[in-house]
């Protein structure tokens, strides 16, 4: 249990950062649909995270 909920928390950290960063990456881009692509990783990118930890932990997915 404490092993699925560890790995769901990386899961979660690793998803958020990532879209952090590839949002930054289309916004920089400077082309509009990929600038509004962008903006919306950025935003929600730890909501992203979080469904992502949240779809770890329920099906038992192990990525490591």
């Amino acid at each position: 249990m404490i092993e699925s909920i560890a790995i769901a928390i990386g899961v979660g950290v690793l998803v958020g950062l990532a879209s952090v960063f590839i949002g930054r990456m289309l916004k920089a881009a400077g082309v509009p649909p990929a600038e509004a692509a962008g903006g919306f990783l950025e935003q929600f990118a730890w909501a992203l995270g979080f469904v992502a930890a949240l779809w770890a932990f329920a099906t038992g997915w192990r990525p490591f």
